[in-house]
């Protein structure tokens, strides 16, 4: 009875740092597919006179949808991008200058007087939201690894130490 105990604390701190390294995994998906909604908008833009509403419609990332917020992204109007990330994409990017610097280009580029605006609103957005994935990202990937390693050694260790 005490190693079926001991198991079960065991297996509850491993999962309780796997739950935490997939959660900050998960986070760098909803980043990269912010990355990509963003160079999806630039490249419609670049090649087509369709209107914001239709380059929306036309993107898709399981990520995003899964999150709901591609529900909010292709309801009709010039500002449902900044509308889909008010109400969904603080809960998303959970870095807050990657919230700012989204919800920002969100809010400008459905009022960008031309093309080529929108175009430069987008290089623009993405050159800053890489720089800041970079500066993050190292940093998140050893605290993802970390959570993982030591919640196993602690686990096999809480297990070896009362049997």
């Amino acid at each position: 009875m005490r190693i079926i105990g001991l198991s079960l604390i065991s297996m509850a701190i491993f999962l309780f740092g796997y739950i935490k390294s997939n959660t900050i995994k998960r986070n760098y998906q909803i980043e990269d597919s912010f990355v990509l909604l963003i160079s999806h908008i630039k490249s419609f833009l670049s090649s087509s006179a369709l209107p914001l509403d239709r380059i929306y419609e036309s993107f898709s990332d399981e990520a995003l949808e899964n999150a709901g917020f591609l529900g909010e992204l292709n309801k009709k109007g010039y500002d449902s991008f900044y509308n889909a990330m008010l109400q969904n994409g603080k809960g998303l990017l959970k870095n807050e200058k990657l919230f700012e610097l989204v919800c920002d280009f969100s809010k400008k580029i459905g009022t960008s007087p031309s093309a080529a605006d929108g175009k430069r609103m987008c290089e623009s957005c993405l050159q800053l939201m890489k720089e800041e994935i970079d500066r993050t990202r190292n940093k998140d990937k050893t605290k993802a690894e970390l959570y993982l390693k030591l919640s196993f050694v602690f686990a096999v260790f809480i297990f070896l130490m009362f049997i």
